[in-house]
């Protein structure tokens, strides 16, 4: 059961009048997008919608985003695009085209062409582990206030088996390990997965139920967000410009209605 879109606790509420979600979006977005580190949880409170049919627990945020906008051309992907805003283009100056011209090929590039169909979730901003994830109340097992990130895992599964879960990367999404986006992006950084506006993972329930109790979550994930079109207007001048990103740590406070016991 998947789940729905629904904000949260003492999260953000919204997620950014620039960023409207469509149903099988591209996302390909720059860290200059990233609006704040508070992240928005999307958990619902109803029954069953943390329980996944493959007996594994799901939590579900997403990045506050700005600066973003709707391409539904169609010119680059099969599916509608959220992309940086025209504003955030232009502010590069008569670099504009050019930098528009290699994001959009890039952005091609990500639609992986033995999954035409999957949509890309792409944010510039990478992840090497060090999260950390505790509830005020036993949990799965675990003692309260137990750091849970060592026991979760990425999300997606392809083809009813879960993909190899490489070390730091337990918040990739479907094609966002290090050893997917290496080839296509090239980012000269260590890291374990590459973010996506949706973070997704989740904790085998094994031999625990699910019952009615509320608990309370606080998450926070270090990561280094790259200011992709920076790099690419950097390049311009010096094809062996570093890339320029900045540390910042992600952050949420949030509840689910139900524990694992």
């Amino acid at each position: 059961m998947a789940a729905a879109l629904c904000a949260i606790s003492s999260c953000k509420m919204h997620f950014g009048a620039a960023t409207p979600e469509y149903p099988s979006v591209s996302y390909f977005i720059p860290g200059e997008c990233l609006s704040s580190t508070e992240l928005i949880s999307t958990l619902h409170e109803r029954s069953g919608y943390q329980l996944t049919c493959d007996g594994r627990y799901k939590f579900a945020l997403l990045l506050d985003l700005s600066n973003c906008e709707i391409d539904d051309s169609r010119t680059y992907s099969t599916h509608p695009r959220c992309i940086p805003s025209e504003e955030l283009f232009s502010s590069f100056g008569e670099n504009e085209a050019l930098i528009k011209k290699a994001y959009n090929d890039q952005n091609y590039l990500l639609h992986n062409p033995e999954e035409s169909y999957t949509a890309p979730d792409v944010v510039t901003i990478l992840y090497c582990g060090g999260m950390t994830l505790v509830a005020d109340k036993p949990f799965a097992g675990h003692p309260a206030g137990e750091n849970l990130a060592p026991y979760c895992q990425n999300y997606y599964p392809t083809n009813g088996t879960k993909k190899p879960v490489l070390p730091n990367s337990n918040l990739a999404g479907l094609n966002n390990g290090k050893n997917f986006i290496d080839p296509l992006m090239e980012i000269p950084i260590d890291y374990g997965c590459i973010l996506g506006h949706s973070i997704i993972f989740s904790i085998p329930t094994e031999t625990h139920k699910v019952v009615e109790e509320r608990v309370n979550f606080e998450i926070t994930i270090p990561v280094k967000v790259v200011m992709y079109l920076q790099w690419i207007n950097n390049k311009l001048a010096d094809p062996l410009a570093p890339v320029p990103y900045r540390e910042e740590t992600l952050h949420c406070v949030f509840h689910t209605m139900y524990n694992l016991k």
